[in-house]
């Protein structure tokens, strides 16, 4: 069975494709009907972080930017985390 991160990096990849960046005002709402409220939380601030820190997030390299944000983020994240 896929893990939550799983389901995330397939619905997310493809979203990064479509809208052509990282900017999350262009990303989630392609997701929004996709995903739960906690998730889409997460991700919002995943985004927020990537786009505003210009990271590059791809097929390649998604779940080492999200252990790094993850990692960065773990306090504020805090027990409402969904992956």
């Amino acid at each position: 069975m896929p893990s939550n991160l799983q389901k995330l990096e397939v619905l997310l990849i493809p979203a990064l494709i479509t809208a052509g960046t990282c900017d999350p005002n262009e990303v989630l709402p392609l997701l929004e009907d996709a995903l739960k409220v906690r998730a889409f939380l997460q991700l919002e601030r995943f985004l927020v972080w990537v786009h505003d820190n210009n990271h590059r997030v791809g097929r390649d390299n998604f779940r080492s930017v999200w252990a790094r944000w993850r990692a960065r983020d773990l306090d504020s994240a805090g027990g409402n985390s969904w992956v």
